[in-house]
């Protein structure tokens, strides 16, 4: 969701300086953060598509960081307001919770890794440390999202924070 906007907006159409609706891991609460880089992404990649228990879904890449909620058994990197942040694709069914729009924690269902050529979207936000954005399919008040991280939220820490 952008902010005056309405409604939810795809991650294509989103524009540097845009002020996307975010979860605040510092001050427990949602609030709107600018787009600090964006554009879309080609070759090759592995995706995520992921069931949350509540029938919640999304598809990001295998890659993407996500901020495990609870008990994370200490794999990856420590999220600064609480968490783990690990990649999508390693994500564990019916043990990791992520948050959801209506922010409470909801286990992961299933996942499945797919490859593709599918050109997709790199979104980072301005504290990207701080902040998730929520990632949504459809719109409406049926609408769920999940909070995932910025591209970038994994970038300077050692291979050994992810360990």
């Amino acid at each position: 969701y952008l902010e005056g906007r309405p409604a939810a907006v795809p991650a294509s159409q989103l524009e540097v300086g845009d002020r996307l609706l975010c979860y605040d891991h510092l001050a427990g609460s949602i609030r709107f953060v600018d787009v600090n880089d964006c554009g879309v992404v080609s070759g090759e990649c592995q995706w995520s598509h992921i069931t949350m228990a509540d029938g919640t879904s999304l598809s990001v890449t295998a890659e993407h960081p996500v901020r495990v909620v609870g008990e994370a058994d200490g794999r990856g990197a420590f999220g600064l307001g609480g968490g783990q942040v690990v990649h999508a694709g390693e994500l564990r069914p019916s043990k990791d919770m992520l948050k959801i729009l209506r922010l409470g924690a909801v286990p992961v269902q299933t996942i499945q890794l797919q490859q593709s050529q599918e050109p997709r979207v790199r979104v980072n936000l301005h504290q990207s440390w701080r902040y998730s954005l929520f990632c949504s399919h459809g719109s409406g008040v049926e609408m769920t999202a999940v909070a995932v991280e910025s591209s970038d939220a994994l970038q300077g820490r050692g291979q050994a924070d992810l360990q």
